[in-house]
């Protein structure tokens, strides 16, 4: 027995290892396999139909977001005829918003890696709402600056998040949908917002009689109701993957400073 033992052993080390490699081949498969193939009916109603509006709620968010990136244009030509703002200024006005946006952009996937891309967008609105408030109250050139900053990082948190998370609930109220409508309705957001914006402060420039408040003021209202349909989706603590992420009761002050804030498990469901 024992030399017959002997004699099995080299040639079953090759086919034992053969069985290995094949048991962690298969297992890979199956850890990347099992994810995308997720069956709808495995998928509750009302679990879809809370991804589903979902998902109308972040485009709506992300709307209002972008609309905000052009909304003072036609209001720059009351701003410098008020004040007296040369064309050098109006430029690095311009300026300031580009290079926030560009800044935050930079960062914005630690960012969602950190919070989650619903925090994120839950983010960007809180802080598009405080750059028109801060419009709306500082009229004067340095609150015209402080503002456009703060608009960059908000525009910046939701153009690098909105569409790929537009495509996540997407896929999510239904596993078996193409992600190209998603794609081509966070692309048209993003394409529609910057004519919505000045149409907005346009029309209401025209007709109310604070031009330089109203628009603002609107566009805070409306960032509430993107927050309310936002928080709509609520958060459920399970196990989820390092990207999804976020201390939910802390989204806010977390999408600015991530790193004064622990890792919770915690994921949009």
């Amino acid at each position: 027995m024992a030399s017959l033992g002997k004699a099995a052993g080299p040639s079953a080390l090759p086919r034992a290892a053969a069985a290995k490699e094949n048991n962690d081949d298969e297992g890979l498969v199956t850890a990347v396999s099992a994810t995308p193939d997720v069956h709808a009916s495995a998928v509750p109603a009302p679990q879809r139909r809370r991804h589903r509006s979902g998902f109308w709620a972040a485009a709506f968010a992300f709307l209002i977001v972008m609309a905000v990136a052009t909304l003072p244009s036609p209001l720059y030509g009351l701003y410098r005829t008020r004040d007296h703002l040369s064309a050098l200024t109006i430029t690095v006005v311009f300026a300031i918003f580009a290079c926030s946006t560009i800044a935050v952009l930079q960062r914005d996937s630690f960012i969602a890696a950190r919070i989650g891309r619903r925090g994120t967008m839950l983010g960007a609105v809180a802080t598009m709402m405080v750059a028109v408030g801060v419009l709306a109250a500082w009229k004067d050139l340095p609150g015209l600056l402080i503002g456009r900053l703060v608009t960059g990082v908000s525009v910046g948190l939701a153009a690098g998040t909105a569409i790929t998370y537009l495509i996540e609930l997407r896929l999510r109220a239904d596993p078996k949908a193409s992600p190209v409508r998603a794609r081509t309705i966070g692309t048209s957001v993003t394409v529609g917002a910057l004519g919505v914006g000045p149409l907005i402060a346009g029309c209401l420039a025209q007709w109310v009689r604070q031009p330089l408040t109203v628009p603002y003021l609107v566009f805070i209202a409306l960032g509430a109701i993107a927050l309310i349909g936002l928080w709509a989706a609520r958060c459920r603590p399970r196990a989820c993957s390092h990207s999804e992420r976020f201390p939910c009761s802390r989204v806010w002050c977390c999408s600015l400073f991530p790193c004064a804030f622990p890792h919770q498990t915690w994921r949009c469901s």
